[in-house]
């Protein structure tokens, strides 16, 4: 028994079929390794312990950018989606975590309707940067089964002789129209 976490006088016994404790006591442990602790965390702490919980779950974008999308997407206030984050400047969420999207649907304002609350859902990815240290989204199984398929194979050569072309091409036009035709490809492999 951990001394920093005293035991609840009615706790409950409970194991699951493996023997390990049921998922929301692994949720506890998880987010608090060494116990609850006296002094106070500073604003970094919970992008911290955010980002780890992302790469641990492996996601593959800004897990503190689209926390923060999705709590002010939610309907939240933004006084509370600053207390939320720890952060004292709104300034710095507005600026850097929200500044290119906008969750008002002006369509039902007008005409009185409720609005969505889907509409940042298509640009997110567009707008967030990868990390190369995170994990691919497919697993290693997946991914082979994948790039062995014909379809895959011929798309992936005719990127690379697309790319080889638009490299070497003097004239912009053609080099403009290569990488539109290369785009194309990408979406169609995607």
């Amino acid at each position: 028994m951990d001394e920093k976490q005293p035991e609840h006088p009615m706790a409950e016994r409970m194991e699951g079929p493996d023997g390990l404790p049921p998922p929301l006591c692994i949720g506890s442990q998880i987010s608090s390794p060494p116990g609850p602790v006296d002094k106070r965390r500073d604003p970094t702490a919970w992008g911290r312990q955010a980002l780890d919980w992302a790469v641990r779950a492996g996601f593959f974008f800004a897990p503190r950018r689209e926390i923060l999308i999705k709590a002010h997407d939610s309907g939240e206030a933004i006084g509370q989606v600053l207390k939320f984050t720890g952060q004292r400047n709104p300034k710095v969420l507005l600026h850097l975590y929200l500044d290119n999207m906008c969750t008002i649907d002006g369509a039902a304002v007008f005409l009185s309707m409720n609005p969505r609350r889907d509409l940042t859902a298509d640009f997110r990815s567009a707008t967030m940067k990868r990390s190369a240290q995170l994990p691919q989204t497919l697993p290693s199984e997946a991914k082979a089964e994948l790039e062995k398929q014909e379809d895959y194979v011929d798309l992936t050569e005719e990127l690379e002789r697309l790319g080889l072309q638009s490299r070497s091409v003097m004239k912009r036009q053609t080099a403009d129209q290569l990488k539109a035709e290369r785009r194309r490809l990408y979406e169609k492999r995607r």
